[in-house]
């Protein structure tokens, strides 16, 4: 009988999902920028080179913004054009910096 009565006091989301719309739309948009050939040959070189388990500092545009990761590569793999780094799976056309620490 108690747990029916505390079920009444439990928070209600009225507008479900609007908070997730809002802190979405505060998040602070980056053009995207355009590599030069010399800057994109750079990256190609070192991806090359990359092997799994090495450890990487690459920085890439994700969504709107760009973001750094740090870690140990999990996977490379050149025909899909895909780098994961800890967790994260990276399109390499979107990658602007990398190296192997």
């Amino acid at each position: 009988m108690n747990n029916d009565r505390a079920v009444q006091f439990a928070p209600f989301d009225s507008l479900r999902g609007y908070y997730t719309m809002v802190q979405t739309q505060q998040r602070q948009t980056e053009p995207r920028r355009r590599l030069s050939e010399e800057e994109e040959a750079k990256i190609n070189a070192l991806l090359l080179k990359v092997k799994k388990g090495d450890m990487l500092r690459v920085s890439y545009y994700n969504i709107d913004r760009y973001e750094t990761r740090v870690g140990v590569c999990h996977s490379i793999d050149l025909t899909n054009r895909t780098l994961t780094v800890l967790d994260t799976l990276i399109p390499t056309d979107d990658i602007i910096y990398a190296e192997i620490e």
